[in-house]
């Protein structure tokens, strides 16, 4: 009986010092929790650029400060803050995107791009910010409710050159010219680039700029502020005479031209055989049935 009293004062001891520690780890888990939050570590002394606003202009460039907080990993705090950046310079452009890290993106030369969440009016591809760099970054490492977390604001820098070339390609504003061999030519040439961009639904502006055969597009760019620009040139062979009429060879090109990049976006070639009854006559008439045979193919 002695033995059974015994084990039972044993048990109930147990018992006792089993719920008072229990009790005691769910007080310092609830502690632990309540603790105000603290900061244990950053990556250096807070630099002055995480106070600025979303866009801010210094010198040739525009910079943007991107930011994360309550994130798991250092890593992720930076990338989360690397992609909120890039959102905010597509926000600036008037579009609201919600941007990842994934979109990003790694060209050829391996440099960075980011497809801004748009795309261009004219060609169907996206519009992407091909030029930044990642001027400076932060963190800092935090306690919260008992876990580790990471805040983390990233600045990048965007050439005011490159906003300016993303605007033009937003808006797709379009200019248009003749490249002029004989004046006389201008005024078909000029209508027929006004019914291919009306086939095309392209809308041009501005005044007509008619070049000379030494024109560059280095030029063009620095004097167009405008993203594409529409070309109609002739090339003709001198005109031959048989039988009392002159005869030649007309080849019409009507193109359209990047000034973003430099490259044609399209063409469209009609080479025709004319004949008049004098030189300028039949030039004239083989620039009207190549206009003729494009605009009935659009």
């Amino acid at each position: 009986m002695f033995f059974i009293f015994r084990l039972m004062a044993v048990f109930i001891m147990v018992f006792s010092l089993s719920c008072g520690t229990v009790e005691k780890s769910g007080v310092a888990e609830g502690n632990q929790k309540n603790q105000p939050d603290k900061m244990l570590s950053k990556s250096a002394p807070r630099p002055e650029w995480t106070n600025w606003l979303a866009k801010k202009q210094q010198g040739d460039s525009f910079y943007f400060v991107g930011e994360s907080s309550e994130v798991g990993s250092k890593k992720s705090a930076h990338a989360m803050a690397f992609a909120d950046a890039l959102a905010k310079v597509s926000i600036s452009f008037g579009l609201t995107v919600s941007s990842t890290i994934s979109d990003i993106r790694k060209e050829r030369d391996g440099k960075q791009s980011y497809d801004i969440g748009i795309t261009n009016k004219l060609t169907g591809s996206p519009i992407k910010i091909k030029q930044f760099t990642i001027a400076a970054k932060y963190h800092e490492k935090w306690r919260r409710d008992g876990k580790i977390r990471y805040d983390a604001k990233a600045l990048i820098a965007v050439p005011i050159a490159e906003m300016k070339r993303i605007n033009k390609e937003i808006n797709g504003l379009v200019g248009w010219g003749v490249l002029i061999k004989n004046d006389s030519h201008t005024p078909m040439l000029r209508d027929a680039l006004r019914a291919v961009a009306q086939q095309k639904k392209i809308i041009i502006n501005g005044d007509r700029v008619d070049l000379l055969a030494d024109y560059s597009m280095h030029n063009l760019q620095k004097q167009l502020d405008v993203a594409y620009f529409l070309l109609a040139k002739v090339d003709y062979e001198e005109p031959v005479q048989e039988s009392g009429a002159w005869y030649t060879r007309v080849k019409l090109t009507i193109s359209m031209v990047s000034l973003v990049d430099g490259n044609e976006k399209w063409s469209l070639v009609e080479e025709v055989k004319s004949g008049e009854y004098s030189k300028d006559g039949a030039v004239k008439l083989g620039i009207k049935k190549a206009i003729t045979i494009i605009i009935d193919n659009l």
